[in-house]
């Protein structure tokens, strides 16, 4: 049998581990890691545009002040949805929509 599983969540409770592919959550979790992922966008642009001024110390001060304020705010958000996309693993792990690997 051939499953072609491109999207999923990997989850570990202490020595359980568990697999997730239930559409639902990981649409959730989706939801909740796209800022993140759109802060991770402008990172890139905002090295990418700074091209050959990252060789010398000068470029490179002025890419990380300018990064600065993206990552402080990717932390945050990191830090305020980690709590929930465990809720949501947890929560799917209870309802038996995760593959216990373990």
């Amino acid at each position: 049998m051939d499953v072609r599983c491109d999207h999923v969540l990997f989850a570990r409770f202490g020595e359980d581990e568990y697999l997730i592919r239930d559409p639902t959550t990981l649409d959730r979790v989706d939801q909740l890691v796209k800022p993140i992922r759109t802060l991770g966008e402008q990172a890139r642009e905002i090295t990418a545009s700074h091209g050959a001024a990252r060789g010398d110390k000068l470029g490179r001060r002025e890419l990380k002040d300018e990064l600065r304020p993206i990552k402080a705010r990717r932390r945050q958000l990191v830090l305020h949805v980690s709590g929930k996309i465990e809720a949501l693993a947890r929560a799917a792990v209870r309802r038996g929509r995760a593959q216990r690997l373990n």
